[in-house]
């Protein structure tokens, strides 16, 4: 591991010694250095990974706490129809995130979720979540059972398929939401590395 580190570090300074490494940015060699050893432990993480090691127990945990909680925020805020607080949810405030309703995609800037809002005392089931083995990311499905927006005399029964990242500030973020009405369902996450776009929802 020290040596994978020490050889990010030295990658990264690489590149400001042969000019590749943007300095006009702002980029400091110690910025560098620290962005290399982020670099060389993430590899780490991927190649642990692929070899079969399962995420770090205490991380894994971290991320399912901080996940469910993110969700549970997305459902009080859509319902204020307050479209900024909804897209503070998601990853760099939406401009790479995904929502896509029963009825297609919608900006994230503008989800109009009528399921959500239907929510009221109706329990989210959690149906299925796995923790990414880069310890930063993760995918899972909750179920739940509410009035029909269109006809309240009856209940639709909804699955949310939802990819998390970590981003700034150490929170998880929403990567892409998929919102299935039955008796369609979203797919079940297997294991993985870290999200991959072709296999996320």
């Amino acid at each position: 591991m020290q040596f994978k580190t020490t050889a990010g570090a030295a990658f990264a300074l690489s590149l400001i010694a042969f000019g590749a490494w943007p300095a006009r940015a702002g980029y400091s060699a110690a910025g560098a250095v620290a962005l290399g050893i982020q670099i060389a432990e993430r590899r780490h993480r991927e190649e642990a990974c692929e070899a079969g090691r399962a995420p770090d127990p205490d991380q894994a945990a971290d991320v399912d706490k901080r996940s469910q909680a993110r969700l549970e925020q997305y459902f009080e805020r859509v319902i204020t129809d307050d479209h900024g607080s909804v897209t503070h949810l998601f990853i760099d405030q939406g401009k790479r995130a995904r929502w896509t309703g029963p009825n297609g995609p919608q900006p994230v800037t503008a989800i109009d979720d009528p399921y959500a809002k239907a929510r009221g005392s109706a329990a989210l089931v959690r149906k299925a979540f796995v923790v990414g083995g880069d310890n930063e990311s993760a995918r899972g499905i909750w179920s739940i059972t509410v009035p029909d927006p269109k006809d309240p005399t009856k209940t639709q029964t909804l699955e949310y398929g939802v990819d998390f990242v970590l981003g700034g500030f150490g929170g998880m973020w929403i990567l892409h939401m998929h919102v299935y009405a039955a008796p369609d369902s979203a797919p079940l996450p297997e294991k993985f590395c870290h999200i991959v776009a072709g296999k996320s929802y």
